[in-house]
């Protein structure tokens, strides 16, 4: 998988010079793009989701999804 996300810009993977069965992984400016686009689109999903509830229901949607997390 990291050496798919390579190929298509949104990561660089450098080996560990220590220890050759690691390598660090980092986010390219595409990927910390990529990656801050689908956050935003998850938090309108979330809100559109939500939106029925009360506050009260989401409150309490929120605390079983985390106790199921």
């Amino acid at each position: 998988m990291v050496d798919r996300l390579a190929a298509r810009g949104f990561l660089t993977a450098v080996s560990d010079p220590q220890d050759r069965r690691r390598r660090a992984v980092t986010l390219t400016e595409r990927g910390r793009a990529v990656t801050e686009k689908a956050m935003r689109v998850a938090a309108e999903i979330t809100a559109a989701t939500l939106a029925p509830l009360s506050e009260e229901e989401r409150t309490m949607v929120v605390r079983l999804l985390k106790k199921l997390g």
